[in-house]
């Protein structure tokens, strides 16, 4: 919905797909301000899809999915899959509607899939970015330097560079990949185009320790599917766990359904208490 052409970083719209995947919402901590959000950040789409019209969830189809499989994620944790099965059941009592749990067995590598998209053959990579494209960083040598504390990048950075360097995948694999998401993204936007929305784990764990994703790069896997798979999203916080952390769920649909996914998330937001300021 929000223009990216105009992207910070320069080079994110060049090779690949990486100019439909870079892409940016907004942040809020409230889904009462998102229609204000999208006026400002995007006025004609704002206007086309009626955002600002109240909306009937009337007739809406739920689809959910508690977790993907593999040994490379984190398992969901059991309070975010339990606050998973209590956002179905209330979207089916409260406002009637019909749901349906879903599994795509390609989804389960959606990480490699992802990363295929996100490689550009021809293109500066990461390395060279970090550097605005004056020189391309040694990225072995700056990650021995970041653990001594010495590295002017971070570890995120280098980490992200050196995936980006030796991917797991050769050129025949990263065609295939491709033509996984190809697939895996038409049967996506086919389930949810009659009036559908698909529940998913904000992530597979509670609020995480800082850096502590560096130690888990796969879990990254719960957000890169539907960026992915080019649907709009909206993340939904659902209070906190019993040990006081901040816990969501992600609400998704078809293209151009800004409107439902921000009605379905005010109305979540209501009965789970949403966003709670840290204590």
């Amino acid at each position: 919905m929000v223009d990216g052409s105009r992207h910070i970083p320069i080079g994110m719209d060049e090779g690949g797909c990486r100019r439909e995947l870079a892409v940016c919402g907004p942040l809020c901590r409230y889904a009462e301000d998102l229609p204000l959000m999208l006026k400002a950040l995007a006025p004609e789409a704002y206007k086309d899809m009626k955002i600002d019209q109240p909306l009937e969830l009337e007739d809406l189809q739920v689809y959910y999915i508690p977790h993907l499989n593999g040994y490379d994620k984190e398992p969901v944790d059991g309070e975010i899959v339990n606050r998973l099965y209590d956002v179905v059941r209330f979207l089916e009592m409260d406002a009637g509607m019909r749901s349906e749990r879903v599994h795509f067995p390609e989804m389960d590598n959606i990480f490699n899939i992802w990363m295929a998209a996100m490689d550009a053959p021809g293109y500066p990579k990461i390395a060279e970015y970090i550097t605005n494209q004056k020189y391309k960083v040694n990225l072995l040598t700056e990650l021995f330097k970041a653990f001594a504390g010495r590295s002017e990048h971070t570890v995120a950075a280098i980490y992200g560079g050196i995936s980006e360097e030796y991917p797991p995948f050769n050129d025949e694999g990263r065609e295939k990949l491709l033509g996984d998401l190809r697939k895996l993204r038409s049967k996506v936007h086919k389930l949810l185009a009659n009036n559908a929305v698909l529940v998913f784990p904000g992530w597979n764990t509670p609020a995480p320790y800082h850096n502590k994703p560096l130690l888990t790069p796969f879990n990254v896997s719960y957000t890169s599917v539907w960026n992915a798979m080019s649907t709009p999203v909206v993340a939904v916080p659902l209070g906190l766990n019993s040990d006081g952390l901040p816990i969501a769920c992600q609400v998704v649909g078809a293209p151009k359904s800004e409107r439902v996914l921000i009605s379905v998330a005010q109305k979540l937001e209501q009965k789970f208490g949403g966003w709670v300021p840290p204590q």
